[in-house]
């Protein structure tokens, strides 16, 4: 998907919904490839949002709830691993404003 494309589909879910905070999708490596809003860190690499569903095939992983610094807001992030046939392509990350996991999981179906 293009980042164009890419951007105006997260803009619509966050958009769309008014417990959804942030959504941004990364590459293999941990970059992020789009983000809604802009998020203030780049590389997710290096986070278990990332490392967690990438290699070690936690899909999905839910992160604890903590002061995001880029909304300012409390915070839980569900991240789950995004592949094309059986090859892992990147991770997909959805910021919420400290809402139960069901609000999280009901967004894995907008996400295939």
């Amino acid at each position: 998907m293009e980042a164009s494309k890419c951007h105006a589909h997260i803009k619509a879910l966050v958009d769309g919904d008014r417990k959804v905070s942030e959504v941004f999708v990364t590459d293999r490596m941990g970059a992020n490839l789009c983000a809604y809003p802009a998020t203030s860190d780049y590389d997710q690499g290096d986070e278990d949002k990332w490392f967690k569903p990438f290699l070690e095939a936690q899909n999905p992983y839910f992160g604890k709830a903590k002061k995001d610094a880029s909304s300012g807001s409390l915070q839980i992030q569900a991240s789950y691993l995004i592949k094309d046939g059986n090859t892992p392509m990147g991770v997909v990350v959805i910021g919420s404003n400290a809402v139960s996991y069901t609000h999280l999981r009901a967004h894995e179906t907008s996400l295939h």
